[in-house]
């Protein structure tokens, strides 16, 4: 049925009234009917249609460019934009304008993009021939500098191969026994170094060979811990301790002392932590003081790096034991070492 604004008119039968009404109704219902279509001339300016009574726009000629480039950002989903609009381009600069992707716009034969989207540096991409007045091939035994007038470049290392096996007879060659010249610009050969060493070296520093012999037990003293140590430990405890720079027999001269009545002082030497010595005692029968025990003895068998010790201890806890003027004495004197004095 098609729309009739005149149906029903004002004069109409009433019989014949409701067949016209519905008729109208049916053609409200199609809503084909070009009187009722709604356009843009029905609709007021001021209109407000809210978003919920539009259906999707999906036609892209139905959508004005504007709506698109007015927007601050794209709605999240709204898929890619068009290649020709895309802003994943770039401009070399603000006057291009023919915006490109990243790759189009790469020395690419410096750089190139992964195939997991990365900038990278191409093998090879960075070559002599970047740098200035540089070469891909410059040869060999060159560096990259500057020359002495400051130009950049590849050059030549500036050195003189010398092939020859004797080098007495060169001017930066030193043969002299003695040193005597002290020339910071020379070298020594070999010759004079072995005589310096093996005649001059000992004499210059006033070192004779018997004193690089090993220990031979006799009455100069080597070395000394004179400070009288005490304990009131009743196992043997380390109080003194030397180090060796050398091999042999040592003479070992040492106070062991006692300090209260009817108390023992006993005392040993050590070699690297194991008894070597005859065990002494400095027994004390009187009320009055300390009773000191002057010691001596002979040892052998000392190596370059053992520890000489003391070790003391007291047969009452309540009554120290002592152990004071410790000398290691040689054949004739030299310098080692006190560990503990």
């Amino acid at each position: 049925m098609a729309w009739n604004a005149a149906n029903p008119a004002n004069d109409c039968l009433l019989i014949n009234a409701p067949a016209l009404i519905r008729a109208n109704w049916d053609a409200l219902a199609l809503g084909t009917d070009a009187s009722l279509l709604i356009t843009n001339a029905k609709v007021s300016a001021s209109a407000a249609i809210v978003d919920t009574k539009l259906a999707q726009i999906t036609t892209a000629a139905k959508v004005h460019g504007t709506s698109i480039t007015g927007l601050a950002s794209l709605p999240a989903g709204a898929g890619a934009v068009p290649d020709a609009n895309s802003n994943g381009k770039l401009k070399a600069d603000a006057s291009d304008t023919t915006p490109q992707y990243l790759d189009s716009l790469l020395d690419t034969g410096v750089f190139q993009i992964s195939a997991g989207d990365l900038l990278q540096l191409k093998d090879g991409g960075v070559e002599t021939v970047k740098l200035v007045n540089g070469s891909a091939s410059p040869g060999n035994s060159k560096y990259y500098g500057t020359d002495s007038g400051g130009v950049k470049g590849f050059f030549s290392l500036d050195y003189t191969k010398d092939a020859a096996t004797d080098i007495s007879a060169k001017s930066w060659v030193l043969d002299e026994d003695d040193l005597a010249s002290n020339d910071n610009t020379k070298v020594a050969t070999q010759q004079s170094i072995k005589y310096y060493i093996d005649n001059k070296a000992l004499v210059a520093s006033s070192v004779t060979q018997a004193i690089l012999a090993d220990y031979a037990a006799g009455d100069d003293v080597i070395m000394e811990a004179t400070t009288d140590r005490t304990t009131v430990a009743t196992s043997y405890t380390k109080l003194k301790e030397f180090r060796l720079s050398r091999s042999g027999t040592l003479r070992i001269k040492w106070y062991l002392g006692s300090g209260a009545q009817n108390t023992h002082g006993y005392g040993k030497v050590y070699r690297n932590g194991v008894a070597v010595g005859a065990e002494q005692d400095a027994f004390s029968s009187s009320t009055g003081g300390i009773t000191w025990l002057s010691v001596s003895e002979d040892i052998s068998g000392w190596s370059s790096g053992d520890l000489l010790q003391i070790y003391i201890y007291t047969s009452n806890a309540s009554n120290a034991a002592h152990v004071k003027d410790v000398y290691i004495c040689n054949s004739e004197y030299i310098n080692d070492r006190v560990l503990t004095d």
